[in-house]
């Protein structure tokens, strides 16, 4: 429901690496998440096109998102 919300910004729900695996990825796993967690988690992409200066606004756009589907109850 958040990655709907947000289709202009590069997000996904698994690893890069992996996304052809629904597997909970590894490397969180190694780090001490729970399955859930992992579930949870999503992955921002960053590349050579991207400025710090616009972190700030995705991250703005993702909390406004993420308030949204709460408010929805999912």
């Amino acid at each position: 429901a958040i990655i709907a919300r947000i289709t202009d910004i590069a997000i996904s729900s698994g690893a890069a690496c992996s996304s052809a695996t629904p597997e909970p990825s590894h490397v969180l796993r190694a780090i001490g998440l729970s399955d859930d967690h992992i579930r949870g988690s999503l992955r921002i992409g960053l590349g050579r096109f991207n400025t710090a200066a616009q972190i700030p606004a995705v991250v703005e756009r993702l909390a406004a998102a993420i308030a949204d589907v709460r408010q929805l109850g999912h």
